[in-house]
């Protein structure tokens, strides 16, 4: 794919950058993974969770990803499984998915590695959110986590 949400163009969604009061901003990101056809991936359950409620799960995903989130929500849906996270510009910069970190503006395509992207993505879905539950790599049973169109 070329990068971009499907449904949201379908929906006429654009993505736009707005200037902020804080010096680190957060981006939204949504990353969309294929529905698994597997027995692990009923256990998996929609959960949303707050860096501010969660401090010290969201250090051990940063330790262990590279990942500096303020929020995460994961959504199983018939059509796909998705996560909609707010990686700060700071740790998309040290991830190497974004080129130049004073690049304008930011989100422009030649400045985003796509495969540090999708990288990124699938740190974050294979991270344990919530103990006793698969993550969505356990939940694949060995299979591939491909991203859905």
């Amino acid at each position: 794919t070329d990068g971009g949400a499907v449904v949201g163009r379908v929906v006429g969604l654009q993505a736009v950058e707005l200037g902020s009061l804080r010096a680190e901003d957060a981006i939204g990101l949504v990353c969309n993974f294929a529905v698994l056809q597997t027995g692990e991936s009923r256990k998996l359950r929609s959960f949303a969770l707050a860096s501010q409620f969660y401090g010290p799960l969201f250090a051990k995903l940063s330790e262990a990803t590279g990942a500096e989130l303020e929020n995460i929500v994961f959504t199983k849906s018939k059509a796909s499984y998705y996560f909609v996270m707010t990686p700060t510009r700071r740790c998309l910069a040290k991830c190497g998915v974004l080129r130049d970190a004073s690049y304008k503006p930011l989100l422009a395509r030649e400045n985003v590695d796509m495969e540090a992207l999708a990288s990124f993505c699938h740190r974050v879905a294979e991270f344990r959110w919530k103990e006793g539950e698969p993550t969505l790599k356990e939940a694949a049973a060995g299979g591939e986590l491909t991203f859905a169109d």
